[in-house]
Protein backbone atom coordinates (compact mmCIF):
# COMPACT_ATOMS: atom_id res chain seq x y z
CA UNK A 1 0.00 0.00 0.00
CA UNK A 2 2.97 2.45 0.59
CA UNK A 3 4.31 2.09 -2.91
CA UNK A 4 0.97 3.45 -4.80
CA UNK A 5 0.63 6.01 -2.05
CA UNK A 6 4.11 7.23 -2.91
CA UNK A 7 3.74 7.04 -6.75
CA UNK A 8 0.46 8.96 -6.47
CA UNK A 9 2.18 11.62 -4.55
CA UNK A 10 5.18 11.57 -7.42
CA UNK A 11 2.87 11.89 -9.74
CA UNK A 12 0.52 14.47 -8.10
CA UNK A 13 3.79 16.56 -7.62
CA UNK A 14 5.26 16.03 -11.33
CA UNK A 15 2.01 17.34 -12.37
CA UNK A 16 1.94 20.58 -10.15
CA UNK A 17 5.43 21.10 -11.17
CA UNK A 18 4.33 20.89 -14.83
CA UNK A 19 0.93 23.42 -14.74
CA UNK A 20 3.69 25.74 -12.64
CA UNK A 21 5.98 25.61 -15.62
CA UNK A 22 2.96 25.93 -18.62
CA UNK A 23 1.46 28.59 -15.78
CA UNK A 24 5.03 31.04 -16.65
CA UNK A 25 4.56 29.89 -20.04
CA UNK A 26 0.58 31.18 -20.47
CA UNK A 27 1.38 34.07 -18.38
CA UNK A 28 4.06 35.46 -21.08
CA UNK A 29 1.21 34.42 -23.47
CA UNK A 30 -1.10 36.61 -21.76
CA UNK A 31 0.81 39.38 -21.85
CA UNK A 32 1.68 39.43 -25.48
CA UNK A 33 -1.51 38.99 -26.04
CA UNK A 34 -2.89 42.06 -24.02
CA UNK A 35 -0.36 43.75 -25.77
CA UNK A 36 -1.08 42.99 -29.26
CA UNK A 37 -4.55 42.84 -28.30
CA UNK A 38 -4.82 39.02 -29.45
CA UNK A 39 -8.32 38.92 -27.83
CA UNK A 40 -8.61 35.02 -28.81
CA UNK A 41 -5.08 34.13 -27.85
CA UNK A 42 -5.87 35.84 -24.57
CA UNK A 43 -8.75 33.85 -23.64
CA UNK A 44 -7.21 30.57 -24.44
CA UNK A 45 -4.30 31.59 -21.93
CA UNK A 46 -6.70 32.85 -19.16
CA UNK A 47 -9.23 29.91 -19.14
CA UNK A 48 -6.25 27.39 -18.99
CA UNK A 49 -4.00 29.39 -16.11
CA UNK A 50 -7.86 29.24 -14.22
CA UNK A 51 -8.72 25.83 -14.87
CA UNK A 52 -4.86 24.90 -13.50
CA UNK A 53 -4.38 26.95 -10.73
CA UNK A 54 -7.83 25.26 -9.85
CA UNK A 55 -6.44 21.89 -10.07
CA UNK A 56 -3.55 23.23 -7.72
CA UNK A 57 -5.45 24.74 -5.48
CA UNK A 58 -8.88 24.88 -5.78
CA UNK A 59 -9.25 28.32 -3.20
CA UNK A 60 -7.51 30.47 -5.79
CA UNK A 61 -10.53 30.52 -8.18
CA UNK A 62 -11.99 33.24 -6.18
CA UNK A 63 -8.74 35.04 -6.03
CA UNK A 64 -8.94 34.83 -9.92
CA UNK A 65 -12.48 35.99 -10.10
CA UNK A 66 -11.95 39.07 -7.77
CA UNK A 67 -8.96 39.89 -10.34
CA UNK A 68 -10.76 39.28 -13.42
CA UNK A 69 -13.35 41.37 -12.09
CA UNK A 70 -10.91 44.54 -11.93
CA UNK A 71 -9.45 44.02 -14.99
CA UNK A 72 -12.83 44.03 -16.37
CA UNK A 73 -13.73 47.40 -14.42
CA UNK A 74 -10.83 48.38 -15.82
CA UNK A 75 -10.89 47.56 -19.42
CA UNK A 76 -14.64 48.86 -19.71
CA UNK A 77 -13.27 52.19 -19.68
CA UNK A 78 -11.01 51.99 -22.59
CA UNK A 79 -11.21 49.05 -24.66
CA UNK A 80 -14.74 47.07 -24.93
CA UNK A 81 -13.57 44.40 -26.50
CA UNK A 82 -11.31 43.68 -23.49
CA UNK A 83 -13.92 44.10 -20.72
CA UNK A 84 -15.61 41.36 -22.77
CA UNK A 85 -12.93 38.84 -22.91
CA UNK A 86 -12.76 39.13 -19.09
CA UNK A 87 -16.39 39.45 -18.28
CA UNK A 88 -16.83 36.29 -20.53
CA UNK A 89 -13.58 34.97 -18.53
CA UNK A 90 -15.92 35.37 -15.36
CA UNK A 91 -18.98 34.06 -16.79
CA UNK A 92 -16.83 30.56 -17.09
CA UNK A 93 -15.10 30.83 -13.64
CA UNK A 94 -19.16 31.31 -12.14
CA UNK A 95 -20.74 28.94 -14.04
CA UNK A 96 -18.50 25.99 -13.90
CA UNK A 97 -17.66 26.82 -10.28
CA UNK A 98 -21.29 27.36 -9.28
CA UNK A 99 -23.64 25.55 -11.74
CA UNK A 100 -25.41 23.97 -8.84
CA UNK A 101 -26.27 27.21 -6.99
CA UNK A 102 -29.01 29.52 -8.49
CA UNK A 103 -27.16 32.73 -6.91
CA UNK A 104 -24.53 32.66 -8.69
CA UNK A 105 -25.65 31.55 -11.83
CA UNK A 106 -27.73 34.69 -11.51
CA UNK A 107 -24.58 36.24 -11.52
CA UNK A 108 -22.99 34.28 -14.31
CA UNK A 109 -25.04 35.07 -16.68
CA UNK A 110 -24.98 38.75 -16.04
CA UNK A 111 -21.85 38.21 -17.27
CA UNK A 112 -22.69 36.86 -19.86
CA UNK A 113 -24.81 39.29 -20.99
CA UNK A 114 -22.01 41.55 -20.37
CA UNK A 115 -19.59 40.03 -22.78
CA UNK A 116 -21.95 39.55 -25.05
CA UNK A 117 -23.22 43.21 -25.08
CA UNK A 118 -21.27 44.44 -28.20
CA UNK A 119 -20.17 41.35 -30.30
CA UNK A 120 -19.41 43.48 -33.26
CA UNK A 121 -16.28 44.92 -31.45
CA UNK A 122 -14.84 41.34 -31.76
CA UNK A 123 -15.20 41.33 -35.11
CA UNK A 124 -12.68 44.38 -35.66
CA UNK A 125 -10.00 42.43 -34.67
CA UNK A 126 -7.78 39.86 -36.57
CA UNK A 127 -7.80 36.54 -35.59
CA UNK A 128 -4.39 34.17 -35.80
Amino acid sequence: MVIPRCGSKLNNGKRKDNHARLSTHYKKIVTKAKAEKSYGNLLKAQLFLMVAWDEISPDSLASQLQSFKVSAQRAAQTDKALAAVYNCLLYKGYYEAHRWNKDSMAVANRYKLLAMTNPCRFGRHKGD
